[in-house]
This record gives C-alpha cells, structure tokens and sequence, in this order.
C-alpha cells in the first residue's frame, strides 16, 4: 500500500470519529447477538456507519491520530463487523424507525416567532406551517397544507391571512415562478379537520407541468397585537405517473432470504428506486429493503430481497407483511452507477450534468399490503451478509489499525 493511498483511507476513515462517538452510546457490542433485543437506530442504516457522510474537517488532517476522540480503529472495525451482518439493500427496523415505517409523512417544526428579523428574543407566539405529506403525488391527487399559531399557553390562536401564493422553483434555472392558487378553509371541509378551532387548511392539485419543488408562501397576521409574519412550506410534487404498482405478488425463499416480487407497470423506462417495510403478524416492524433496478416500458416483476439472517434473528413464526411498498423513477441526467465510480472521469461527468427535470419521478403511493404464507425461523439461513466490498472494507479498517499501532505505542 502507497503512502498516499494509506494516507486517503486515514483520513476517510478519521473523518467518521465525530460520527461514531455519538454511535457508541446505542450499541451494547457484547450483547448484539441476542435474539430478543430490539434491532433499531443505527443498524437500520444503509450506509456504512464508520464512514463520514457529512462535511468537516479530519482529525488526521490537522495533524493528530484521532484516538483522543475514544474511537479506536478497533473499535470501528468492531462496529463495522457489527452492522455488516445484514446486507446495505435490507436492514433490520423496528417501530421506532419514523423516517421508514412512514415514509410519506413530514415533520416540520413549529416556529418560535420574532417581531422583526433583527429580534433575539422570542414574542411568546410559535406558528406551524404543516404539510400533511411531503410529496403530492398524481394529478388526482391533493395536498394539505395546516397553519396555526399558538401563544405561550399553547392555545391557538387567531390567525388572519392576508395574502398568500403558491410558486414552483426550477432548481436548474434559479428561478421561482407563481403558479395557480390553493384554497383554504377552516370550515371543516376539503381536508380541514375541526371547524372554527384556528387551525387553517390549505389544499392545492397540481397540473401535469408542476413538477419539482413547491412553495406556499403566507402573509398573515396573528396575536391580539396584531403581529405580523412572512410564513413559507416546501413540498414536492410529481403529477406524471411513470408507473404503478398492479397488486400483484409472489414470493419464494431464495439463497436462505425472503424474496417477495410485485407487479409493475412501467410507463416510462428508466433507474427506479423500489422500496417497502416488513411486520410480523403482530403488527411490529422488523425489516426493510431496498431495490435500485433498471426497469423497461410494460407490465414486469420487481424484487424486494428481506435478508434471511434477519428473520433468523428475530427467532418467530408466522406470516409477514409487506407494507409501504414505494418507489421512484430516478430522473438524473447521468448514470446513478457513477457515483460509486471514484475515478476523475466520473466526477467530471457529475460535475458538468445539466438538466432542465427534477431529479424524481414518484410512484403514486401504493396503500395496500401484501401477506406472506406462514415461515418459521428454520426457513431461514443464519449466515452472515458476504461481498467484496465488504471484504475490502475489513482489510481497509485493519490496515488503519496496523498504522496508527506504531503511533499508539510512542505515545504510550
């Protein structure tokens, strides 16, 4: 191994210490193994977890070794090991996995108001700005947007709209154009939930050229002072249907795992994103898979592969359910393969791509689900996830190990 080749895995690998000093504190790494704990927070990740997925800077690059931060290449060698007993593509969950087990909604946080953007201080009011999903999807589909604002009791207040408008952002353009308007009400009616309890509802359909990023901007006034506030929520929309789901399936046990197929017709050919969430009989989560998949125009089958070590795990009985079943038309204006090319000829590729299309096409939401036969853990094989990309990921985190040893042991 070269000095700059060892040099590029130093600092890949130290740029995750800050990551992983926060994953130390959810894993028990002796007690693992055990069939009856809960498999949730970072081993549902799909990426690796000893690699940095943010920005900052490396500890090795300002010149230290990184074991200051108590995450030592053993220790993340350990971690690594941990995680990779489940493939990337189907992880384990369980109902404390939000951001899976309900993949169309949205959470925004209400807003601390200010009387003026200048202010620091809090005037005792919080508006929420609230869509309902965070995709609309299909033009005979609608969106719902609540406002309401709150005082410092956390009653609702009043709210009187003074002006509002909803704009599309073409990304590729920089440009916000106005688009035709949402209604709203606070009747009780087109998707308000209680009448007159000061919580408004907005509600909007696209037409088949809204697609990308939406924006519904309010003006409003609030409070008995009379406040004044400028109020924007983001959404996306995706009116054309590339494909749908047909309800149908069929599953086999294939290699040790669970593969469940679903019909599909695709009306535009291209990269899909397909996705959907395993429960058991009672109700609770317990895994998820992920397929990236070339599809073709016309009626086929895709594969959601639930890794057999996972159910093997769990240690149970019975029927799954395959629910959530989703998907989008990956609308880049290159291959998505490139980026796990690391060569400057990829990088240059991505760098200069323009488009004049959102990145996605969504796959209306598909809301029934799709029961398995009865399985027992034996149906099941309890070996581990094996790759050459895991295989290399082992030799890159010993050999981390191998030349910080020499360092450890001068300072010692």
């Amino acid at each position: 191994m070269n000095s700059n080749y060892k040099k590029s895995i130093l600092i890949g690998l130290a740029a995750s210490i800050a990551i992983l000093a926060g994953f130390f504190f959810f894993f028990d790494l002796g007690d693992l193994s055990r069939k009856t704990r809960k498999i949730s927070g970072p081993m549902s990740k799909t990426s690796d977890p000893t690699k940095n997925s943010g920005g900052g800077n490396s500890p090795f690059e300002s010149g230290t070794d990184g074991l200051d931060y108590g995450v030592t290449p053993k220790f993340l060698l350990k971690t690594y090991l941990e995680w990779a007993k489940y493939p990337p593509n189907s992880r384990p969950i369980d109902n404390n996995n939000h951001a899976i087990i309900k993949p169309y909604e949205i959470d925004i946080d209400a807003v601390t108001m200010v009387d003026t953007p200048q202010s620091k201080e809090p005037n005792g009011y919080r508006c929420h700005f609230q869509p309902r999903t965070w995709a609309v999807v299909g033009i005979e589909s609608e969106i719902f947007i609540t406002l309401e604002c709150r005082d410092s009791k956390s009653r609702t207040i009043p709210i009187k709209i003074d002006n509002y408008a909803m704009y599309q952002y073409k990304g590729w353009e920089d440009t916000k154009t106005q688009v035709h308007s949402a209604e709203y009400n606070d009747k009780g009616r087109d998707g308000d939930v209680q009448a007159k309890d000061n919580i408004y509802t907005f509600h909007w359909r696209p037409m088949s050229k809204n697609w990308g990023e939406m924006f519904l901007e309010v003006d409003i006034t609030y409070a008995p002072e009379g406040k004044k506030a400028h109020l924007v929520a983001t959404f996306f929309s995706s009116p054309n249907k590339p494909a749908e789901f047909t309800n149908y399936f069929r599953e086999v046990v294939e290699e040790g795992s669970l593969s469940i197929y679903a019909g599909i017709s695709v009306f535009k050919a291209g990269n899909y994103t397909i996705e959907g969430n395993l429960q058991n009989e009672a109700g609770d989560y317990i895994a998820y898979a992920k397929e990236d998949v070339k599809l073709k125009s016309g009626s086929q089958e895709v594969k959601l592969v639930f890794f057999g070590k996972i159910l093997k795990d769990l240690g149970t009985s019975g029927s799954y359910v395959l629910t959530s079943l989703r998907g989008q038309r990956d609308n880049l204006p290159f291959d998505p393969e490139l980026f796990a090319d690391p060569s400057p000829e990829a990088l240059k590729i991505i760098q200069s791509a323009k488009t004049t299309e959102p990145d996605k096409e969504i796959i209306p939401f598909f809301k029934k689900d799709y029961t398995t036969l009865a399985y027992s853990p034996d149906d099941f094989s309890e070996e581990e996830w094996k790759s050459p990309e895991k295989d290399k990921r082992i030799e890159e985190l010993k050999g981390l190990g191998e030349e910080l040893a020499p360092r450890a042991g001068r300072e010692e």
